[in-house]
């Protein structure tokens, strides 16, 4: 599947129809009844093979040269047809202790010369063209080469993988992805696939029973990009949810109290989710989200995203 991927983007776009030339033009124009076969001997006059009423076709005009590609979207192009999309990993860590228990997996694509194409400078082209899809998948599948390193390795550790919108809406890739995953239960464990909040609420009928499936199979699932914090514990843990990830900024917003966000992380554990406070990036946050007894943080403070062999 991710070969076939790769082979459609040597697809930029529709190939041009070939123009006619001019001398095929003026021979269309030609009635059939003039279309003669002159011997060696006795050439046809012009007389006879272009009536006086023929049109005169001017040729023509040449096509305009195509217009240049976008130079992220040829270095994103480049960087896929030669596999040069790589995984880094930012730790997710157990508090107060600061011990890495999870690692969250980033596609990062690099360009010709080495230099690190980062998502905010490469996404909304990707979206535009099509290709987010293709990274979302490598990554996908490199996630799961990650789980068979660390358990060669003996390493207990867990791995969140993003999900989006248009890997769940791939239909050659999604249904065999499912399969996949069915067919390898000793992966549930080790990796926890995540949505948007948005996307997860606004998922279809069909993917919401695919991943019920997966859910039954002991796949756990995570939701990041929480905007709205009045959340049905119990609704999402019915649909595999087991982790929420909100922003250190919204939980430490105005009008919110230590007490406030003591009771969402109380009513996200009696339902048996465990919420990650993400983009902890100071001290003094984390002094703060200690008090609401959070027990897992994601941030600069902990560590950035790293190439997965050094992380």
């Amino acid at each position: 599947i991710l070969q076939g991927l790769i082979e459609r983007l040597n697809r930029v776009g529709p190939s041009r129809p070939e123009e006619p030339s001019a001398q095929d033009a003026v021979a269309a124009e030609v009635p059939s009844s003039a279309t003669r076969v002159a011997s060696p001997t006795a050439p046809v006059p012009l007389s006879e093979t272009r009536p006086a009423s023929a049109p005169v076709i001017e040729p023509a005009a040449p096509l305009p040269p195509p217009a240049p590609l976008d130079p992220v979207v040829e270095a994103l192009r480049e960087a896929l047809k030669l596999d040069r999309v790589d995984v880094y990993l930012q730790p997710v860590v157990a508090l107060p202790q600061r011990r890495a228990r999870f690692y969250e997996c980033f596609s990062r694509v690099r360009g010709a010369d080495g230099q690190v194409i980062l998502p905010a400078d490469y996404r909304p082209v990707a979206e535009r063209e099509g290709l987010v899809g293709t990274i979302d998948n490598i990554q996908l599948f490199r996630c799961v080469q990650l789980v068979r390193r660390a358990r060669r390795k003996n390493i207990d550790t867990g791995f969140f993988c993003n999900l989006s919108q248009s890997s769940l809406a791939d239909e050659d890739f999604f249904p065999a992805f499912i399969e996949f995953l069915g067919e390898n239960p000793d992966l549930s464990g080790a990796l926890v696939f995540e949505f948007q909040q948005a996307e997860f609420e606004g998922l279809h009928r069909q993917r919401k029973a695919e991943l019920a499936r997966l859910s039954k199979q002991g796949y756990r699932f995570g939701l990041d990009r929480v905007t709205d914090l009045s959340l049905d514990a119990h609704t999402l843990a019915q649909r595999g949810i087991r982790f929420v990830k909100i922003e250190a900024a919204r939980m430490l917003s105005n009008g919110r109290t230590p007490a406030q966000n003591r009771a969402l992380k109380e009513k996200l554990i009696a339902a048996g989710i465990e919420l990650v406070v993400e983009k902890i990036e100071r001290e003094k946050d984390l002094l703060e989200l200690l008090d609401a007894g959070v027990d897992f943080g994601q941030g600069y403070l902990f560590g950035q995203p790293r190439p997965a062999r050094a992380a």
